[in-house]
């Protein structure tokens, strides 16, 4: 067993517990307490001092204790984690090495595939502009059709009404379904046109490619991820207060208040009690 006067540990289940003395000096000194209530008086002021100055020898030895019990765990633990840490060193060493290399082919590759996306994307819009262009030329073409159509409908009108014999109406009538019938085959034309653009466009497409992969080893996983580093904190806190965070230096405001400064802008300065008891005798324990 090891003994710290207070705190008893076996070495061989690591359990805990407290010497039979220390349980009945807390106990008593909790016993003891309980029967002062509040400070009304001169002598409960001076029964709830006697309490005190029996309760804190208890605490500051079973704080000393429980400091001593734990040193040996806590140096072992030390060891342990300073033979880990020379034990991995020069595999840290390496994994740093290697993932700075490994690192840089990945950033390397990253800008090769924010190139390649670029030329991509710009083959993208050439072919976009090229398929809109072609399709402006195909609807203004039939506008312009649509016009003469409406024009030579128009004239055929006119002579229809004017018309006089049956010859007459009769050509007309053949000439106005002749043109009916141009008008609907120039308009499939258009259409099957325009649905070849279309086609054509997404072979264009299909053409250019995916978006270029990032080379990678079997294993490895590559994201790209966004930091920051502050050039500027005072405008940062200004223009986004959120972003920052500010504490006040306590032990530089208390020694200036010890000082005798009671008024600064921001602080709301009061004063309170604090009492200290003269230390009673170290019990043993």
């Amino acid at each position: 067993m090891i003994d710290q006067s207070i705190i008893l540990v076996d070495e061989a289940s690591k359990l805990v517990r407290f010497s039979e003395n220390a349980v009945a000096l807390r106990d008593a000194a909790l016993e003891k307490s309980a029967l002062i209530g509040a400070v009304k008086t001169s002598a409960m002021n001076e029964a709830a001092a006697e309490c005190l100055r029996e309760i804190e020898p208890i605490i500051r030895a079973t704080e000393k204790a429980r400091k001593a019990v734990k040193e040996p765990f806590l140096e072992a633990c030390r060891q342990i984690d300073k033979s880990a840490a020379q034990f991995v060193e020069e595999l840290q060493a390496e994994q740093l090495r290697l993932r700075t290399a490994t690192g840089n082919f990945a950033q390397e590759q990253l800008e090769i595939a924010r190139k390649a996306e670029r030329e991509r994307q710009a083959e993208l819009d050439r072919l976009e502009r090229e398929r809109q262009t072609e399709l402006k030329r195909i609807a203004d073409e039939a506008a312009a059709e649509e016009q003469k159509r409406q024009e030579e409908n128009r004239r055929l009108q006119a002579e229809a009404a004017a018309a006089k014999s049956k010859a007459d109406r009769e050509r007309i009538a053949k000439e106005q379904t002749e043109l009916a019938k141009k008008r609907a085959a120039e308009d499939a034309a258009r259409a099957e046109e325009a649905k070849r653009q279309s086609e054509l466009a997404a072979q264009a497409v299909l053409a250019v490619g995916p978006q270029k992969e990032i080379a990678k080893a079997d294993g490895q996983s590559v994201k790209e991820e966004w930091d920051y580093e502050v050039t500027d904190i005072w405008t940062l806190a200004r223009m986004h207060p959120g972003f920052v965070k500010i504490e006040p230096r306590r032990a530089e405001i208390l020694s200036v208040l010890a000082m005798g400064t009671r008024d600064i802008k921001g602080l709301k300065i009061f004063s309170k009690i604090t009492q200290r008891f003269t230390k009673g005798q170290v019990i043993d324990i």
